[in-house]
């Protein structure tokens, strides 16, 4: 009983510092949502409002960072600098042994 007591009163402390105290569950969860909520029609704004330029500007740096993050380096390592000696360590892994065996059929 004193440990949930003290969890309690450890809890409300970091309340305190962090400004939620008195603020329940659901008002936390209510004020997310708002916040969410104004992100995305920030955003949905911004894009009704920039050119076709400025779309097309946007939509080839996504590309560009999708691209960048898929053929960056995996757990810290990249294709030249890794443990494995693996030089095709960023590139996606195909199993090619099993596609010759489910072209030629199984016939086990």
């Amino acid at each position: 009983e004193k440990i949930d007591t003290r969890k309690r009163k450890r809890k409300r402390e970091q309340e305190q510092e962090k400004g939620n105290m008195g603020k329940s569950r659901k008002e936390e969860e209510y004020e997310r949502e708002e916040r969410r909520h104004r992100r995305k029609e920030e955003k949905l704004k911004r894009k009704l409002a920039e050119t076709p330029e400025e779309k097309r500007r946007r939509r080839l740096e996504k590309k560009a960072r999708k691209y960048k993050s898929s053929t960056e380096a995996i757990a810290g390592y990249t294709n030249e600098n890794n443990p494995f000696g693996d030089s095709n360590l960023t590139e996606r892994f195909v199993w090619k042994l099993k596609e010759e065996v489910d072209e030629g059929g199984s016939s086990r």
